[in-house]
Order: structure tokens, then C-alpha cells, then sequence
């Protein structure tokens, strides 16, 4: 975009045109309220003789990174400064490692991301932030992109496109920021780092090495145990492991992850449970997990919120509105697994299905410790496949915990078990809804649930059959009146979904709603769009809600998705 420049000398007018979109330093419409100065950074056209200051005289290093030179290499980043990175470029591997910017604060943090209208090419796309590959940086001992060097708060990156990641052997449990393309130094000690818009995929590592060895790297880390009030998060974003061979690696760490779609990692989702503070998971889309072992033997997970080594409690979870799909790990991998630590839990609206025997696993991390209170309720679990032999569970309890369930819709073809594993259930348990049954799968019949009655439907042929299968639009929601009488209704649950607003205004409006199934994933150009299926509301009033994560309505539960969307459940 040509700017036009008018000066007056004297009585003349003299007019000229400059090439610049920003005058000096300023940042683009598009980056966080309180960054006020911006940098341009242009790897392949830029010089780090330039000031930096403008887009026709951006560097080509950003400050820290590991070959900046001149001007970008004495410069020493401020509160509220911005690197602004043009659109189809790429960052190769002779930049890491490298510093995110440091000085950030509450009002004024520091950014890494870009101007739409700044690009190579036609059209913009993300700057790609490349590692090379097994001949490009090695990040065994350290991350592409970190606060090593400056412990940084207050830090915001986005619409970053990571590739190429490699590392050489295993990373110890003692470097939780290496093997990673962005990582916190401080596993615990920083604040407020927000990921947006990412496109995280092509990682790579020698045969038997992996990532996780003891459930401590991330791909993407920004802190987990922040006091309350000073969460980090993680949202918008897409960890696409197709292009590897996909065997390893956790996903993401955040206080706060929404919006993101994973697919074929091992640790789609494991943290560090929350301690003192609200911790939140929703609108997250979980496929294809590869369920492979880590070098260690540790197992994969779909979600696992873990708090073995924490001494403090009192922390509060809300997980709802998910697609967990784990089926394809076989028995290998967990669903929904919790092993906290007197943390109080509300899990809804969250689709769950697996061939692993337990669907949601609520437990204390270990025994003697505080007990956690669960509030389980509509959500639909199938733990039933072609090759389970019988003893899949839709609940499966351990140590000391307090749950309640309610109106859950658990596909399964046997009883639920009070002991997981090893982990012996010392805790209490309440089913308050009245429920009905009928035939399970092959004529099983009803199956106990702890002194309640296992609320279970055939798979059948899916959409408007009277049956409920993956294979529809919207995996096992009730296409028609047949099909919902066989799902049935519970309690109306507004108390319960009140409580969770008082705890997050959003929450308690999402709770008051069916499931959202998270997003949807688009392929061609690497994004993700929520909600990928439009919310029905919860009845009002003291009418009954309908088991499960779906609210069956007339025609208001068979809506078609979004069109040109690549995420289909299969």
C-alpha cells in the first residue's frame, strides 16, 4: 500500500509517495492492544543494517536470534514491542536457538506475530518458523524458540507456522524446554504467555527417541502452574502430526487450552493438574492417536490431568464441549483420565470413544491424598468396539475421590469397576438421576452401575434409523424420535450449570447448551473454525435434558456442518 506524503513550504505544496505501510515503528490494526511499537523482520529480503522500524526496512534477524547481527543484535526489546514477520517467509535453522522478545508486562506484553497485508506472493500465509530437519538445529538440549536467556512475562505469539523440529536422543525429564518448538524455561515460574493461530506440525527423531519420556516436553509449552489470575494459554490452533511418523510427543501445555484441533500425537493433552486457580479445556478436537509407547514406557494419553508431585489443592476444572476420539490407540491409550489432587472437576458436553476399557477415569493422583469432587454429567462415551473383549467401562474410579454422576450416555459392553488399575477406590460416588436401560450390545442386557442402571443403545446405521453410530453427521447423537427415546432424558440441570457460571461466565453459558463437537479443521489452508456444530439449547425451567452431550430436538440435532471442512469423524 503506497502512502501519501504532503508537505507545505512556504505557499507550495510538494506531494511524494513512499512504498512504507507503517510509519516508524508503528504496529499494524491486528496486534494485542498494548503493543506499541513494532519491528518488521524479513528473512529472505531483509538487513540488519536497518532499523527494523518499518516494512520497507525490516531486518532480516530478529534481537536473540542466534545469527543476528547489527543493528537487531544491540537491540534491546522493551514492554509493548512487537516482531512483526512477513507472511510466506521462512525462518531456517541457522536463526535457532533464539529468544522470544522479554520486558513484557500486564498492560503492555510483547509479541511475536504478523500484518496480513505484509506478505511474499499473492496472498498471505504464515511466516514458517523452521527447525531444517535432521540436517538443520539439533534441539536436543534446547528449544527452537525460548526465554532461556531472559525469563519473559507478559508474551504473546501468533498465526506462526513450526516445522522441521529435530532432536538427536532423549530428553531428560530436567529440560523441559528442549525437544520443544516453543517453551517456557521455567516449567512453573512464568506468566501470561498466550499461543494463537498455530500451525504446528513436521517434527522428526531417530528411531527410539522421543519427547516424552516422563510427560515433562510440549511441543508447543507455555507454563502450566501460574498463581491464579496469571494463566497461560493456548488456543486457535492445530498440532498435525500427519506429516511424521507418528509415534511421539505431547502436544501442548497451557492453563487455558480452547479451540484447537490435535490429531496423531501420543499425548494429545497432558498437564500438570491445577493448583489454586481455574484450569479450563473445552472446544478442543482430539483424532487419530497413535498410542505408541514412549522409550521409557510411558503410556499415551488423550487428555490426562496429573498431580502426583503437588502438595497444594483447592484448584477448580471445567472440561466440556471436546471431541476425544482415542479409539484408533487401541487399549493403550487414556480418554478422560484425572488424577488430581483436591481439585473440584466439572466435566460436560464432551464426546468420548475409545477401545481402552475405561472412558472418563476420575481419581486422586495417589493414595492419601485430598479428595477431588467430579461433577459428571451429559456426556456420551462409547468404549464398545468390534474387537473389546468384555470389561470396558464408562466410569472407572480410583483412590480417594467424591463423584457425582448424572445423565451420562455410556456405550459399553460391561460394568463399570471401582479399582483402576491398582488404584483402589476409597472415595464415595452418587448417581442422583433415575435412568433406564435396555439391550447392549449382542444381548448383553443391562449392566450394573454402581447400584444404578447402565444407560446404553445398539450401534445401528446411523441417521434417522432409530440407531446411533460414529458414522453420522455428529457421532451418536440422536437423529430421531426413535433414537432419542432409546438415549432418554434426565434431570434438568440449570442449578448445576449455575454453579459453574458463578466459577466462568462462559462455561455456565456453554453448560446451559449441547456439545459444540470442538472445531473444525481446514485443511487447505490451516485453520480452525468453531463451533463445529451449532449449539442446541438446554431445556429451561424444570423440563428434563436428554442424556448425554446431545440435546434431541425436532430437527434441531441433525443441522449439516460447515461446508469445505476437512474434519470428519471416520
Amino acid at each position: 500500500m503506497r502512502r501519501l506524503i504532503l508537505f507545505l513550504i512556504g505557499s507550495v505544496f510538494l506531494f511524494f509517495v513512499t512504498d512504507s505501510l507503517m510509519a516508524q515503528g508503528t504496529c499494524p490494526s491486528n496486534v494485542p492492544a498494548g503493543v506499541t511499537k513494532c519491528y518488521f523482520i524479513d528473512y529472505a529480503g531483509g538487513s540488519d543494517a536497518n532499523n527494523g522500524t518499518t516494512d520497507s526496512a525490516p531486518w532480516q534477524h530478529a534481537p536473540g536470534f542466534a545469527n543476528a547481527t547489527g543493528t537487531p543484535l544491540a537491540h534491546t526489546p522493551s514492554a509493548g514491542e512487537g516482531w512483526i514477520f512477513k507472511g510466506g517467509v521462512t525462518v531456517d535453522y541457522h536463526a535457532w536457538p533464539a529468544n522470544v522478545p522479554w520486558g513484557g508486562t500486564a498492560s503492555n506484553p510483547t509479541y511475536i506475530g504478523v500484518d496480513p497485508t505484509w506478505h511474499t506472493g499473492t496472498s498471505w500465509v504464515r511466516p514458517i518458523f523452521s527447525g531444517g530437519g535432521s540436517t538443520g538445529y539439533d534441539s536436543n538440549s534446547r528449544a527452537m524458540l525460548t526465554d532461556v536467556t531472559h525469563n519473559t512475562n507478559y508474551f504473546i505469539i501468533d498465526s506462526i507456522e513450526f516445522t522441521g523440529l529435530y532432536w538427536s536422543g532423549n530428553c531428560g525429564p530436567s529440560t523441559q524446554y528442549a525437544c520443544a518448538y516453543l517453551a517456557t524455561h521455567s516449567f512453573n515460574g512464568v506468566t501470561n504467555w498466550e499461543a494463537k493461530n498455530l500451525h504446528v506440525h513436521g517434527w522428526s527423531h531417530p528411531t527410539g527417541s522421543f519427547s516424552d519420556p516422563g510427560n515433562y516436553q510440549y511441543l508447543i509449552g507455555v507454563g502450566m502452574q501460574a498463581a491464579a489470575g496469571t494463566q497461560s494459554s493456548i488456543h486457535d490452533s492445530i498440532f498435525d502430526g500427519s506429516d511424521t511418523t507418528k509415534d511421539c510427543c505431547a502436544a501442548s501445555d497451557a492453563a487455558i487450552t480452547y479451540n484447537n484441533y490435535y490429531a496423531y500425537l501420543n499425548n494429545m493433552y497432558f498437564q500438570q493438574a491445577p493448583s489454586n486457580q481455574v484450569s479450563v479445556f473445552h472446544d478442543n478436537y482430539i483424532v487419530h492417536q497413535t498410542g505408541t509407547l514412549g522409550n521409557n514406557g510411558v503410556h499415551s494419553n488423550c487428555f490426562h490431568s496429573f498431580a502426583a508431585g503437588l502438595t497444594t489443592s483447592g484448584g477448580t476444572f471445567l472440561v466440556y464441549d471436546n471431541y476425544i476420539d482415542c479409539k484408533d490407540a487401541g487399549t493403550q491409550a487414556e480418554g478422560l483420565l484425572f488424577e488430581t489432587n483436591g481439585v473440584t472437576a466439572y466435566i460436560f458436553n464432551n464426546i468420548v470413544t475409545l477401545g481402552q476399557p475405561s472412558g472418563i477415569t476420575p481419581s486422586a493422583a495417589k493414595s492419601g491424598q485430598a479428595a477431588n469432587v467430579y461433577y459428571v454429567f451429559n456426556n456420551t462415551v462409547d468404549t464398545y468396539d468390534a474387537t473389546s473383549t468384555p470389561g470396558s467401562q464408562c466410569y472407572n474410579l480410583g483412590y480417594n475421590s467424591v463423584g457425582t454422576f448424572l445423565d451420562n450416555f455410556c456405550i459399553t459392553n460391561n460394568n463399570n469397576s471401582t479399582s483402576y488399575g491398582n488404584y483402589t477406590f476409597t472415595g464415595s460416588v452418587s448417581f442422583p438421576s433415575p435412568t433406564f436401560s435396555i439391550d447392549c450390545h449382542t444381548g448383553r442386557g443391562a449392566q450394573s452401575n454402581f447400584g444404578a442402571t447402565q444407560i446404553c443403545a445398539p450401534i445401528g446405521s446411523g441417521n434417522g434409523t432409530g440407531n446411533l453410530n460414529i458414522s453420522e453427521t455428529y457421532p451418536f447423537a440422536p437423529m430421531d424420535a426413535t433414537a432419542a427415546a432409546k438415549v432418554g432424558t434426565g434431570q434438568n440441570k440449570s442449578a448445576l450449570c449455575a454453579a459453574v457460571s458463578a466459577i466462568n461466565a462462559a462455561a455456565g453459558r456453554a453448560c446451559l447448551s449441547d456439545t459444540t463437537l470442538g472445531v473444525a479443521y481446514d485443511a487447505s489452508n490451516h485453520t480452525v473454525s468453531w463451533p463445529n456444530r451449532p449449539p442446541v439449547p438446554r431445556p429451561t425451567g424444570t423440563t428434563a435434558w436428554t442424556n448425554g452431550a446431545y440435546e434431541y430436538g425436532s430437527g434441531t440435532s441433525s443441522v449439516a456442518p460447515p461446508s469445505g471442512l476437512t474434519a470428519t469423524v471416520n
